[in-house]
């Protein structure tokens, strides 16, 4: 098989992370239907809310998020307004209470929003819908952007996990994906985190970026997981520039080819083993006595569009801009 590896692994194909993949989808599937799916669900579902903040104070070239950069507050301010409207319309097609048993912030960058936005954000989640006393609140952060005021925030709000984005902890490669983050940053970000009482800490690393090595790789693994986060997310770029226009300012000629992508995927998940973690099925790694390790153990893990998780509810509502919501009749994006 092995002569075949490279006509698969270098295939130009949907991205595995989400699925059905974004091919998929099509405009036989509407509103009404999604009021009927939402007005069907009975008192024996949970539910699970996806909020997506589409902005960022710089763009990272490797990006493939649904994002951009807002100039002016009254983008975010004209957003916020839209997105509360939809929280209340979304809310108000339940026909039953329908605890929520999951809230993830994803993006761009939550932590775009000021404290002050984010917190009224939540309140405003609440008070449209029922949640559970054990609902975890999870939020995407930007440790560049992090500020005290925001962890304030966040442990008012009830955030109990947060996902750090790292990528690459080597200023060369930081420098060709234009997202410049000296490693004391992340490690100022955790020890806060921590220090306020939000102790779950999740980290993101990705390899096949460009000028990255088998050597970057496993200085950013082995210097993240000496941080000790529960879980980390490691993903391969995916170099799309003819979808996400900005990534044309990364220069061809230094991405790593597909068998050295291959040997960085490796090395990270080599160099993690050794820190402790296991791998979680494609791209997640834990903790041997991490809730995530255990539903893997025990045949219960579940993947949505924001990856590997424990998430048990039985419907994924997503909120915002091209979020999509997973419901036991179908997809809606």
């Amino acid at each position: 098989m092995a002569q075949f590896l490279p006509e698969y692994a270098l295939a130009a194909v949907p991205r595995y992370t989400s699925y059905p993949p974004a091919n998929r989808f099509n405009a036989t599937i509407g509103e009404a239907d999604y009021r009927r799916w939402l007005a069907a669900a009975s008192g024996q579902d949970t539910l699970s809310l996806y909020v997506h903040v589409p902005f960022c104070r710089a763009l990272c070239w490797y990006c493939g998020c649904h994002t951009m950069i807002a100039n002016r507050a009254e983008q975010v301010d004209r957003y916020l307004g839209a997105l509360g409207k939809e929280i209340e319309r979304v809310s108000d097609a339940f026909t039953q209470q329908v605890p929520v048993v999951h809230l993830h912030f994803g993006g761009g960058t939550p932590n775009f929003l000021t404290p002050d936005q984010f917190s009224r954000l939540v309140d405003l989640l609440r008070d449209r819908f029922s949640f559970a006393d054990d609902a975890e609140v999870a939020v995407e952060v930007d440790p560049r952007t992090l500020l005290s005021e925001h962890i304030v925030a966040f442990r008012t709000s009830g955030v109990s996990r947060v996902s750090l984005g790292v990528q690459d902890v080597s200023a060369d490669v930081q420098r060709l994906i234009n997202r410049v983050q000296p490693f004391e940053l992340v490690e100022k970000a955790v020890n806060d985190l921590r220090a306020a009482g939000i102790t779950g800490i999740n980290a993101d690393l990705m390899y096949g970026l460009p000028g990255q090595t088998v050597d970057h790789v496993r200085r950013s693994a082995k210097a993240v997981a000496g941080l000790q986060p529960d879980r980390f997310a490691v993903f391969g770029y995916a170099h799309v520039p003819w979808f996400k226009k900005h990534q044309k300012a990364i220069d061809e000629d230094k991405l790593p080819g597909g068998a050295e992508r291959l040997a960085q995927a490796e090395a990270v998940a080599d160099e993690l083993g050794k820190a402790g973690y296991v791998p979680i099925g494609l791209d997640h790694f834990a903790h041997s006595e991490d809730p995530l390790y255990q539903a893997q153990i025990n045949g219960e893990l579940r993947r949505n569009f924001q990856g590997y998780t424990v998430d048990p509810a039985t419907m994924l509502v997503g909120l915002g801009a091209s979020s999509i919501s997973a419901l036991p009749q179908g997809y809606i994006q």
